[in-house]
């Protein structure tokens, strides 16, 4: 599916995909996006994408075996985002953003949503709009083993005070995106005199999801390599807390307050200390009390030692099984609390990297956003 010549991933696949580009290209390079802005201009010509005539906002609802979330797709304004009301809680890469403003600004449009969430503590979202979903769908197809779900919804002033009631959005999935958006925008700001703050450069596409329903999962951890004994890895083990053999199901969640260790075929299960430091995530005490000290593992975004897998368990198990020469211990995370995302926000605190796993993603090519 990736490689249909209508399917927007199609547009952005230039880099790795070896269809459009060389493999070998520089990822950063001018052909690059030169490449990606003739795709989306494709996309317009032959009108496989269209720019809706009245304005509206979408329920969008992903549903997999195990979960079904919905929310709302809506124009978020940069404002927001600068001062704070629309808050982070994670570090952009420079790299990253820039690619993103790049993108961005060729083709005067955002190609996909990023995630955002807040507590709907009135049930406003359930009580006004979740009435939709009965009624018939705008699309309903399934992709990446999930389906999708879009209704649209007509801006009535219950709507609009609706989502006025919301005192503050924290962004879940999407940072580099919501970034880059900032700077384009101020970008554009500082080239029109006249600008007012209403022009469509100043908005950027999102889907808002209640914390109630939305679901993360834990990003986990896997070692390329055993840098000691098992016995001996095992014992150092042992500054987390208290380490013994784990013969359950490898493959049921992780509680809170543990963490599971694969080394082989031999499940470990460690019972976090509660005094250790001032760590209060798991993610943050594996890496602040076990990694960086331990085997010198400071630098996790770059570090060539460790490898990050999201999702459930299931899927650690498969890229165990899938790069077994690379596998050789693996941490299993429980799941990151929705709730800790948000305080986590409001102290103006940042999340280590690699703490939160967001499936299903948004079905590429549903949504644009061009100015």
């Amino acid at each position: 599916m990736p490689h249909h010549k209508y399917n927007p991933l199609h547009i952005l696949a230039t880099r790795t995909d070896g269809v459009l580009l060389p493999p070998d290209t520089e990822p950063y390079s001018d052909i690059v996006y030169r490449t990606t802005a003739e795709n989306w201009q494709k996309l317009k010509d032959e009108k496989i994408v269209e720019r809706e005539k009245k304005p509206y906002f979408y329920l969008y609802q992903e549903r997999d075996e195990t979960h079904t979330q919905t929310g709302l797709v809506i124009l978020c304004h940069v404002s927001d985002y600068d001062s704070n009301i629309i808050k982070r809680n994670e570090l952009t890469r420079t790299a990253k953003e820039n690619d993103f403003v790049r993108v961005t600004e060729e083709l005067r449009a955002h190609l996909s949503p990023v995630i955002l969430t807040y507590p709907d503590a009135d049930g406003c979202f359930h009580k006004l709009i979740m009435p939709t979903t009965s009624e018939q769908p705008l699309f309903d197809l399934t992709y990446d083993d999930a389906r999708h779900t879009l209704w649209r919804v007509t801006p009535t002033e219950a709507v609009q005070n609706c989502l006025e009631g919301i005192p503050k959005l924290y962004v879940a999935d999407g940072h580099h995106r919501t970034a880059s958006s900032s700077v384009v925008a101020r970008k554009y700001a500082a080239s029109h005199p006249d600008h007012t703050g209403l022009e469509e450069y100043n908005w950027f596409p999102a889907v808002i999801f209640p914390s109630t329903e939305l679901r993360i999962l834990p990003y986990h951890r896997v070692l390329k390599q055993l840098p000691d004994s098992v016995l001996g890895f095992v014992a150092k083990l042992g500054v987390l807390g208290t380490v013994s053999p784990f013969t359950g199901e490898c493959t049921d969640r992780v509680p809170p307050g543990k963490l599971r260790v694969c080394i082989g075929n031999q499940w470990w299960q460690i019972e976090l200390k509660e005094e250790i430091g001032t760590s209060t995530m798991e993610v943050e005490q594996l890496q602040d009390n076990f990694l960086a000290p331990v085997l010198g593992v400071k630098d996790v975004r770059n570090d060539p030692r460790l490898v990050f897998v999201g999702g459930k368990i299931s899927h650690l198990l498969h890229h165990m099984q899938e790069h077994p020469e690379e596998s050789a211990v693996a941490f299993a995370c429980p799941p990151f609390p929705v709730n800790v995302l948000m305080e986590v926000s409001d102290k103006g605190e940042i999340l280590p990297p690699k703490s939160t796993w967001f499936t299903p993603k948004p079905f590429p090519g549903l949504f644009f956003h061009e100015f």
